[in-house]
């Protein structure tokens, strides 16, 4: 009986601690928070036990508090033990040791517990003060753990752990309240993990355009998650974006606009990321990037234009030289490596003629000579080949290769078929008496090569007539 009133006085007391209260007008400190420790824990399997405990950081003057802590149910359940009764459940809830400190007595009260509050939460509430009966008492001042409170859990997914009715006290009388910021804890069961996967937009973006980009998020987690995914340009910012209830194991692609009108021309680091939710541990896929190139990049092998397409090698010591013609379709001044290269028809491989490296402004045009030397190649057509070698982020792969065919023959085999006969005789005649100034020159006329078409490369093909070669 004894006991009972001294507890009946005891609550009387804090109560009566806690109802006269006046506002704004006690110790504040706008950096008090009112938190958890640790924040989130994850992790976690059902059946597994698991402590957190409630703090308070940076108060000064703390004498009472009192706190509603709510749940999710379907994950968590308070753990709970048997009364000194044997009979009655008690909650696994304990007063921290905050304030306990200079050895003054408080009044921890836990009261109102139940996994059942409502269809989806369950509810601890706890209180706590520093008293002395028919004394003044002061508060305490700093950081620490006021409560811990023990759980158990019951299903797989995410508990958010909420306080709420949150009232801190100081030591005037009546008390005041403290004013603080409260940050929720978390508790996960099960895997969390959310991801992007894929960044996918052209790598050669011209200047002065809108570029539209494809985020990928994945959900790999084992429950719903909502987070933000942050597209940025190096480390400007262009979109954030948030995927709201991403179902355990769903993708969403995310549509992002990136206006280039303002930016220079040069290559940019494209980077997706993902949030951490609260109680994800992977951090090795949290985002993505691609390298793209703001300006378009495109040089064109235009042409290739031997001197003559008609070689007798007897006649061509030095060999000829070969025009290579390009141009710059891009969006800026280029640097580029162009390669003439050479094959004998129906055989497979490619011999080298010559690399030369020039630079082009863009909207511009070149033409480039190589010298081919001949003196060592067996009659035959041949194939000659210039290749621009692709600049990064240059994606137009069809004008990179440009090619013509030429005759290394007998001399007198002015249109290079093989065979010197009446045709050659007609397109010799056709350019008798010409020279590279005249409009009906033909190269392949001058036979020996001394710039004027005339009876001296008549006479030479007359001596090779009918002469062929397989």
């Amino acid at each position: 009986m004894w006991n009972k009133v001294v507890l009946v006085v005891l609550v009387t007391i804090f109560l009566s601690f806690l109802l006269p209260l006046r506002q704004g007008t006690g110790l504040q400190s706008p950096t008090t928070m009112v938190g958890f420790e640790p924040g989130a824990v994850a992790g976690l399997h059902i059946g597994d036990a698991f402590t957190v405990n409630v703090t308070v950081s940076n108060v000064t003057d703390l004498r009472g508090w009192q706190f509603s802590l709510f749940f999710q149910k379907a994950v968590l359940n308070l753990g709970t033990h048997l009364g000194s009764d044997g009979i009655t459940l008690e909650a696994n809830a304990t007063e921290g040791p905050f304030l306990q400190e200079e050895g003054v007595s408080t009044f921890f009260v836990v009261a109102n517990f139940t996994n059942n509050y409502n269809d989806t939460c369950g509810v601890i509430l706890l209180a706590d003060a520093r008293f002395i009966i028919g004394q003044n008492v002061t508060g305490v001042s700093g950081s620490g753990s006021v409560a811990s409170i023990d759980f158990v859990v019951v299903g797989s997914g995410g508990s958010t752990l909420h306080l709420d009715g949150i009232q801190l006290l100081d030591s005037a009388h009546p008390p005041n309240e403290i004013s603080f910021t409260s940050v929720d804890g978390w508790a996960y069961a099960g895997l969390v993990h959310v991801t992007v996967s894929d960044l996918a937009t052209p790598i050669n973006i011209p200047q002065g355009s809108m570029a539209y980009i494809n985020v990928t998020a994945e959900n790999r987690g084992g429950v719903s998650e909502t987070f933000d995914v942050t597209l940025l340009d190096d480390s400007n910012p262009i979109g954030t974006q948030t995927v709201l209830n991403l179902a355990a194991g769903g993708s969403q692609t995310l549509y992002y606009a990136w206006d280039t009108t303002s930016m220079p021309i040069g290559e940019y680091t494209l980077n997706a990321t993902a949030t951490l939710v609260p109680g994800e541990t992977d951090l090795s896929d949290k985002n993505i990037s691609l390298s793209v190139y703001v300006g378009t990049r495109d040089i064109a092998a235009t042409g290739v234009s031997p001197y003559r397409t008609s070689v007798p090698i007897e006649y061509s010591l030095g060999g000829i030289n070969v025009s290579v013609s390009l141009k710059n379709n891009g969006q800026d001044t280029e640097t580029f490596n162009v390669t003439l290269y050479y094959s004998v028809s129906n055989v497979s491989g490619t011999n080298l003629v010559d690399t030369q490296t020039t630079a082009l402004i863009s909207g511009g045009s070149e033409t480039l000579t190589f010298p081919w030397n001949t003196s060592t190649l067996s009659y035959g057509n041949y194939t000659l080949l210039a290749h621009v070698t692709p600049l990064p982020y240059d994606i137009n792969t069809a004008d990179k290769n440009s090619s013509t065919y030429v005759s290394v023959t007998i001399p007198g085999d002015v249109n290079g078929d093989g065979i010197v006969n009446i045709l050659d005789a007609i397109q010799l005649g056709n350019a008798f008496l010409s020279n590279p100034s005249s409009s009906n020159w033909n190269p392949n006329a001058d036979i020996n090569g001394d710039n004027v078409v005339n009876i001296l490369d008549a006479i030479i093909l007359g001596n090779h007539f009918l002469q062929h070669f397989p």
